[in-house]
């Protein structure tokens, strides 16, 4: 009879999950500091080889930077040392021909809900693709509101169908040994971070992607990221079920 109680439980969920407090630490497995070690040798040669392209430096994650004590085998990264991330764009409305019957998926922030997304409320044609280099992302790829201002800023959905997206969605595509689910669960817990930014920077508020690249994650070892999406999965599900 409390449904606003079943929110709180299923925040204090995700809290749990990313701190490493939701499931038991295995002393034996590989630790993060490996697998950041082969994500970033991955990064270094998708740049010489000039499929992406090499971002400036972020600054070392200074102690004041981090929220919480992390476990044994975990380690802070900032999101654009791990994640070849970047936003959209917003093709010109006054082209008719950009739009009008349009078969191209086109994620804008209302189409974000903390959840997958399958659909979007506008397609746009394969001439606004082609004509502004509008770049298609995988399957996998985090999506997160830059724009919109409280309401808005911050959300975000996983993308179960290759799309583009809107100059106000930043896009963290899937990056080897980070698993999805674990990624969307951070992005979930730190969405009110993003809207202090935001409230911080000018009279209409928004974040940009400088903010997010620079915004710390924690780093579990891979099995254990894929057992805390387990657990995660099956404590929400449950949450939805008291909620009926």
């Amino acid at each position: 009879d409390r449904p606003q109680a079943v929110d709180a439980l299923e925040q204090t969920i995700l809290q749990l999950a990313v701190r490493g407090l939701l499931v038991p630490q295995d002393p034996t497995g590989e630790p993060a500091a490996h697998l950041l070690q082969k994500i970033r040798q991955e990064k270094d040669c998708l740049i010489a080889e000039g499929k992406i392209k090499r971002d400036k430096p972020l600054l070392p994650i200074a102690e004041e930077e981090q929220p919480f004590a992390l476990p044994l085998g975990w380690e802070w990264v900032r999101m654009g040392d791990v994640f070849d991330g970047g936003s959209g764009t917003t093709p010109l409305r006054a082209r008719a021909d950009y739009f009008a019957g349009g078969t191209e998926m086109w994620v804008k922030t209302t189409d974000l809900t903390n959840g997958l997304v399958t659909t979007c409320e506008e397609l746009v044609t394969k001439a606004a693709v082609a004509e502004n280099r509008l770049k298609h992302f995988p399957v996998g790829t985090v999506c997160v509101a830059m724009y919109g201002g409280a309401g808005t800023i911050g959300k975000s959905g996983v993308l179960g169908v290759s799309s583009t997206i809107n100059q106000s969605v930043f896009a963290l595509p899937p990056t080897d040994g980070i698993d999805v689910g674990f990624l969307h669960t951070y992005v979930i817990t730190v969405r009110s971070q993003w809207m202090s930014f935001a409230a911080g920077l000018r009279k209409d508020p928004n974040i940009n992607g400088q903010i997010i690249k620079k915004m710390v994650m924690p780093l579990p070892p891979l099995a254990e990221q894929s057992r805390i999406v387990t657990r995660v999965a099956s404590l929400r599900r449950l949450c939805a079920d008291l909620r009926q």
